[in-house]
């Protein structure tokens, strides 16, 4: 069978169709995935578009019906490079989809790159194709309207309610169906969710009826700003049960809020989409997404009452401190390496909400310091450790520093004592609401004063930020004077020998004194 595809731009490809005969348009995209293209086929977020696949082998495993996203192929057309099993083929005829194989997909997918996702025209026929017809083909894709013009939620969206229950329930989700994928709620399942799956546009009254632990609004296709029902919805829920959100679900509950979302160039789409980097791990998921949340404006929604910005700085301090007495925990139990303490201290921190990775640095005396920062190593943790956290929740930051000891060593002890003395004194002054840079001379006079001892200028010193910043971890060394409701960081630390010690703690500062956080 004869196969073309025909972009706005007057492009033409052509190859050898598949599937079903016949001719659509559609946005023309390219997902990276190297496994998972039933999944790909039957997403309902792809409805509206024509897919192409970069890795160029498609169809080794054939075709199953329990790795189906939705209950069939949701893609207008699809382009492959290789077509290895009639299975696939098969496929596609019994959906009416068209596919073409046979065509340089990294010249498709590096001009999407380049020049962002186009409109385009595919085409197969048992027939040869009309060169003459290649005109009126460039011309259709021209007109074919935008997503961002289309309805695409209420075709892919169920029109009933539909009840999936967890054989041991725990919780109870109401899913808005924007266009849910099955293995969103086979995860929900899993986890003892039952999931109650309603139509995009249920009202709000409705969705409350069920008395759901939390609210998720699914995956989809198209631009959010369409799904105006989906959007009062949640707007109408807001305050009254939990919300949360899977891609058009996240922008959907964003607009509710008052933010924003843009189309982006050409999208992310692929199972190996990097999200975050955590050293000594990378994290990659499943994505396809064409719209984004615009970050500047999430921003300034962020500007909220300073009582419930305070409780955010309490809250990212006491993750901290709880991730730091779990960290101790996992060095009580014995023979565990710095990069296993680090893993630890991170699950805990992202089980109690922290964005940051867990740690700063977490450094074994056994290399002839507990002080400077470094990277997580296979070293066994034996005698000393420093572990420096970050916790970062909706924006606000708390760093803590402690150094653990693991075997007992007098003159540690006493260099330990000497610096928890000098941040006594230095809790004192703050007590008299001295200005920041006074009481950063002041650190630097209080450890000068211990003559026998050397002092490393390195981790000593004070920073403070006001609280109305979005994170409270810069340090500073300006002349501000501390006013109430200002959030203080004291960080002093002393370099003895081969033993360095660094203790730091975040205050807030209170009409009646300062309070530790």
């Amino acid at each position: 069978m004869h196969g073309i595809l025909v972009l706005e731009d007057g492009t033409v490809l052509k190859g050898k169709g598949f599937g079903a005969e016949k001719e659509v348009l559609g946005e023309l995209v390219f997902n990276t995935s190297m496994t998972g293209y039933v999944e790909v086929l039957t997403d309902p977020s792809y409805k509206g578009q024509i897919v192409t696949m970069t890795y160029p082998l498609i169809g080794n495993y054939g075709v199953e019906e329990k790795w189906y996203e939705s209950d069939g192929i949701k893609v207008e057309g699809f382009v492959i490079k290789d077509l290895t099993r009639e299975e696939l083929d098969r496929f596609l005829k019994e959906y009416d989809i068209p596919g073409i194989y046979y065509v340089d997909t990294r010249f498709i997918t590096r001009k999407i790159r380049s020049g962002g996702v186009v409109k385009a025209f595919l085409k197969t026929s048992s027939e040869p194709i009309d060169e003459k017809e290649i005109k009126k083909y460039v011309e259709l894709a021209r007109g074919h309207r935008d997503l961002s013009e289309m309805d695409l939620v209420p075709l892919v969206s169920t029109g009933e309610v539909i009840i999936h229950r967890a054989e041991n329930e725990v919780a109870r989700c109401v899913l808005i169906d924007c266009g849910v994928k099955r293995s969103i709620i086979r995860c929900l399942l899993e986890r003892g969710c039952t999931v109650i799956q309603v139509p995009y546009n249920t009202p709000p009254e409705e969705i409350l009826k069920y008395k759901p632990h939390f609210v998720l609004v699914s995956n989809g296709p198209g631009d959010p700003v369409r799904v105006k029902e989906a959007v009062e919805t949640v707007r109408s829920l807001i305050g009254k049960v939990p919300l949360t959100g899977i891609c058009l679900g996240h922008q959907i509950i964003t607009l509710a809020l008052g933010g924003e979302t843009y189309k982006m160039k050409f999208g992310h789409r692929g199972g190996n989409q990097p999200v975050e980097e955590t050293f000594p791990l990378k994290y990659l998921k499943y994505l396809s997404r064409d719209y984004k949340v615009v970050s500047k404006k999430l921003l300034e929604m962020r500007s909220v009452k300073r009582g419930r910005e305070i409780e955010l700085i309490r809250r990212a301090s006491r993750i901290s401190r709880r991730a730091m007495e779990y960290g101790i925990e996992c060095l009580s139990r014995g023979n565990i390496t710095e990069m296993e303490l680090a893993g630890e201290i991170e699950y805990m921190m992202r089980k109690m909400g922290s964005i940051k990775p867990a740690f700063d640095s977490i450094v074994i005396s056994d290399r002839k310091t507990a002080l400077p920062h470094g990277l997580p190593s296979e070293d066994v943790i034996k005698n000393i450790v420093v572990i420096d956290i970050g916790a970062v929740y909706r924006g606000y930051c708390s760093d803590i520093t402690r150094t653990v000891i693991l075997k007992e060593d007098r003159r540690y002890r006493e260099v330990y004592e000497l610096i928890s003395e000098v941040k006594g004194e230095l809790e004192d002054h703050l007590r008299e609401g001295v200005p920041v840079k006074e009481l950063d001379r002041l650190a630097r006079d209080l450890m000068g004063e211990y003559k026998r001892y050397f002092i490393h200028s390195l981790g000593h010193g004070v920073g403070v930020s006001v609280h109305e910043e979005p994170s409270i971890s810069s340090r500073t060394k300006e002349d501000v004077t501390l006013k109430e409701n200002m959030v203080i960081t004291l960080e002093p630390g002393i370099y003895l020998e081969d033993f360095g010690v660094r203790i730091e703690d975040l205050y807030l500062i209170k009409k009646e004194g300062f309070k530790r956080l």
